[in-house]
Order: structure tokens, then C-alpha cells, then sequence
């Protein structure tokens, strides 16, 4: 899956991954990984898109500064407009283009060049659509990427779908419960947090030939030693 495959996702507006609602699953979920007394920190959120999750994040628990990180520049000036704001010059910092507003911090380019060494004081992430995004033989390469950058005591909020990859070809992918065990339980504690129904709603997949549609979510922990 090249780069223009998902530049030309954006520019053609098949966005279907994008939810316009906080997630839920994450409202309910995230104090688990983040307690309200909570004080200012960092929360990473990688192939973050525009998602609206990013609001949602910056006022939990203390005032969280988000880090995401996103191939297309589209998604990124969409982000920023749609909240009234110009898109800021960016800062360019090695392969990247940075963009800074107050608690959103914005890296343009490539994940797997994602520099470790700007998430070591880094505690928390949220994965919604970065993980499905992926084909099999690419989220190998994730699940190992992930575990280098994040510091050994960083907690993740997982989030996954499983479907009949007969009904329909992704992304977003499938991705079962034994999988998520598989990539990341050799370096990391793994929790199966919950399981439910997550074709209500999903109007998209449906019309795509989807019949069934399980949401799962996680907690990765800290390193295993």
C-alpha cells in the first residue's frame, strides 16, 4: 500500500474511516489509561487523519498536548479549517512537515520514520484507524514500530474491527483478537478490554457488503521484561 494509494483516498473524499462523533468506545474506555486527576501530558495518535477524537482528548483528566501523525497534508488543512483556523507554517524536522497550535501538534510524512526520541516523555496513545488502515503484511511492521517508539511504560487504547473478508476488501482491514495478541503481546502486556456489535451505524460498510461487523477494544501496556 504506497503513499498515493491514501493521498488519493483524501483528495477523492472515500474517507469513510472518518467519524464525525467522538468515539464512544474511547470516552468509555479512556480513563482507564488516564485518570482524572491526570496532569498535563502528551497523548500520541498515529495515522491520526482529522478525526475529531483529537478535541475530545486535549481537555481529559489535565490538558493533554496531542502528537499525531498523518501522511496526507489534505487531512491535516482539513483538520485546522474545519475549527477556523489557517493552516500554520509548518516546521520541518528531518522527512517531516510540523505543524504547531497551541495543544495539537501535527507530523506530516511517513510513520515509520517517526523519530522515537520525540515520544520519550510520551505516556499515552490512541489508535482508532491506524492498525485496520493496514494490509497483513504491513502491520507487522506497525505492531514492531509502535513498541520502539513508545516508552516502556506508555499505555495504548486499541481499537479494531472483525468482519468476513469475503464481504469486502479493505481498509479498513479485519483484524482479529488472536492477531492483536499475536503482534503485540510478545513486547507488550495485552488486555482485551470489550467486544460488540459495531455494524449499527456503519451505514458505509454496509453498503459495501457487510453483514456483520465486531468492534473490539485493547490496552497495550507496559513492556514485558
Amino acid at each position: 500500500m504506497d503513499p498515493e494509494f491514501w493521498h488519493e483516498r483524501w483528495q477523492n473524499n472515500q474517507i469513510g474511516f472518518h467519524q464525525d462523533d467522538t468515539n464512544k468506545l474511547l470516552m468509555k474506555h479512556w480513563p482507564r489509561l488516564s485518570p482524572d486527576d491526570t496532569a498535563q501530558g502528551e497523548v500520541f495518535l498515529p495515522l491520526c487523519g482529522k478525526t475529531n477524537d483529537i478535541d475530545w482528548l486535549c481537555y481529559q483528566g489535565g490538558e493533554h498536548h496531542v502528537i499525531g501523525v498523518e501522511l496526507s497534508p489534505l487531512a491535516i488543512r482539513q483538520f485546522f479549517e474545519w475549527r477556523g483556523h489557517n493552516l500554520p507554517s509548518p516546521e520541518r524536522r528531518g522527512n517531516f512537515d510540523v505543524y504547531l497550535h497551541g495543544r495539537w501538534e501535527f507530523w506530516c510524512g511517513d510513520f515509520f520514520e517517526f523519530p522515537k526520541e520525540r515520544l520519550k516523555n510520551t505516556k499515552l496513545c490512541y489508535d482508532r484507524a491506524a492498525l485496520i488502515a493496514l494490509p497483513t503484511q504491513m502491520r507487522q511492521r506497525y505492531a514492531q514500530k509502535m513498541c520502539e517508539i513508545l516508552p516502556e511504560d506508555a499505555q495504548t487504547l486499541l481499537l479494531t474491527i472483525t468482519y468476513n473478508p469475503g464481504e469486502m476488501d479493505g481498509p479498513p482491514f479485519s483484524v482479529p483478537d488472536h492477531e492483536v495478541q499475536a503482534l503485540f503481546g510478545p513486547h507488550r502486556s495485552v488486555e482485551h478490554l470489550e467486544s460488540r456489535d459495531g455494524l449499527k451505524g456503519a451505514e458505509k460498510l454496509r453498503e459495501r457488503g457487510l453483514t456483520a461487523l465486531t468492534t473490539s477494544v485493547f490496552q497495550i501496556g507496559t513492556a514485558r521484561s
